[in-house]
């Protein structure tokens, strides 16, 4: 039937883009989470307090006229932390390059009528939307949620000089992150930018003439590793940041120009992420 053929490939489309949310959804249409007013005030005066927060970082930054680099040989585990978020706070702006490996997927899926969502149908469409993820700008700061950094966030930790460099090496706890907050164990992204927080306020939303419901959704991270060089000056020069992560989805669906057919599929996707600045390290 043509006009499934036509809602597969919307479908590829919505369920990448569903899962990579903290990518441009624009590039794929409007995505209109469903947001109560309380959330929607709380999160005015949490932007209201990150603008001040902004504010007094760039001030402190202009003042601060580091020269020479740090002694780390009796650093702690601590101020090696601290050290790694003020290079954050200074990198904030810095857009990194980034690049989506899709190691494995699997998907199931089903329209109400009984016919099945084919594999073929979804494989065809995913590898072009899949290059457009990787060409879409990346918002954020590439060294994470950094203000929430801890060493329990931590498997190790490493500083050294290294010719005219502070180098720092981090390698993170498994994150697990789920529409589900109660579950949520969060780690990675105190640390490095990772693909968005999965959050009920985005469990239901609406995109392209569909109305989709994520019925449920996990990311496992794991393999974690940040490093970076750190120049006299406190900037970050080069660095390279990794994860890998395991994504689950279970997504129901129906079309508003098509009101008497709805869908349902669950996919899986094993991704890895590299982010670079300054070529990598």
């Amino acid at each position: 039937m043509k006009n499934k053929k036509i809602l597969s490939i919307l479908l590829t489309t919505i369920m990448i883009f569903s899962v990579f949310n903290a990518t441009p959804v624009m590039a794929a249409g409007e995505a209109l989470p469903v947001v109560t007013e309380d959330k929607a005030e709380i999160s005015f005066f949490d932007d209201i307090i990150a603008f001040f927060s902004d504010i007094i970082a760039f001030i402190t930054d202009l003042f601060d006229f580091q020269t020479e680099l740090p002694d780390v040989s009796e650093w702690t585990d601590e101020e090696i932390i601290e050290y790694y978020k003020k290079a954050a706070r200074k990198a904030r702006w810095e857009k990194p390059e980034r690049e989506y490996i899709l190691n494995d997927y699997s998907f199931d899926g089903y329209f109400s009528d009984g016919d099945k969502i084919t594999d073929k149908d979804f494989a065809q469409n995913f590898p072009a939307v899949f290059e457009g993820i990787n060409e879409a700008g990346v918002k954020g700061n590439v060294m994470g949620d950094y203000k929430k950094l801890t060493v329990g966030d931590c498997k190790s930790i490493k500083a050294y000089t290294e010719d005219d460099y502070t180098v720092i090496e981090i390698k993170f706890k498994e994150q697990f992150d789920s529409v589900d907050d109660s579950e949520d164990k969060i780690t990675v992204s105190h640390g490095m930018l990772d693909f968005g927080k999965l959050t009920p306020a985005l469990s239901r939303f609406n995109m392209m003439g569909m109305t989709m419901k994520i019925n449920d959704a996990t990311a496992d991270y794991s393999n974690a590793i940040a490093k970076v060089r750190i120049n006299s000056s406190g900037k970050v020069e080069y660095g390279t940041w990794l994860y890998d992560a395991l994504c689950l989805m279970n997504v129901t669906g129906k079309y508003t120009f098509i009101p008497e057919l709805s869908l349902e599929y669950d996919m899986m996707m094993d991704v890895s992420c590299t982010m670079t600045l300054g070529g990598g390290f």
